[in-house]
């Protein structure tokens, strides 16, 4: 992976000059209990959500360094990071916080180069992940944490649009995210206060 992102980060930078805004924006669960998860699979998830997100921030931070005129990082997690949602869902969960983590600590390192870095925390959006088998079954009994929890009771607003992710995202890049850094955005129809 490593060395698709320095391609990238390059052929972008030799084509358009250094990027002013990157958004990172991929994921990938692999859901089951703790004491039946494999080494592998808890690696798969960590190299998705985790550890992509390290290579594409360091790539565009050396990139906006160089550039010398700042830049914006958005990075699209989950509103588990702040709330347990799903059972077994262990290792989603420390690699989307993970993320949540270091978007702190390079918005701190990188603040006085102008390179503002936050997060956008969705709840449930309609996505390819609702359509994984196992999510459908989830979805079909309506328990996205334990018994007794469902889906109705749990989102307030009800399912969300990824237009409102779409506008969160534009915010942290645009003009009116220009004081912000470090920071999480929650969009959750109100399931953290259900």
């Amino acid at each position: 992976m490593k060395p698709s992102v320095i391609a990238l980060f390059n052929q972008v930078s030799a084509a358009w000059g250094s990027p002013d805004i990157v958004v990172n924006c991929a994921a990938m669960t692999n859901n089951g209990p703790l004491t039946e998860f494999s080494e592998a699979a808890w690696d798969e998830v960590m190299a998705l959500d985790l550890k992509s997100v390290f290579f594409c921030m360091r790539e565009a931070i050396k990139h906006m360094l160089a550039a010398d005129r700042g830049g914006r990082i958005v990075n699209v997690t989950t509103m588990g990071v702040t709330h347990a949602v799903l059972n077994g869902n262990g290792a989603y969960g420390a690699a989307r916080a993970g993320v949540a983590g270091l978007v702190r600590s390079a918005a701190l390192d990188y603040a006085r180069d102008q390179i503002l870095v936050n997060c956008v925390l969705p709840g449930a959006v309609p996505g390819k992940v609702q359509f994984h088998p196992d999510m459908q079954a989830r979805l079909k009994t309506g328990k996205l944490t334990g018994p007794g929890t469902d889906v109705e009771r749990r989102l307030p607003l009800g399912w969300g649009d990824p237009a409102d992710i779409a506008a969160a995202v534009l915010y942290l890049a645009g003009p009116s995210g220009r004081y912000m850094t470090g920071q999480s955005i929650t969009l959750d129809g109100g399931f953290l206060i259900s």
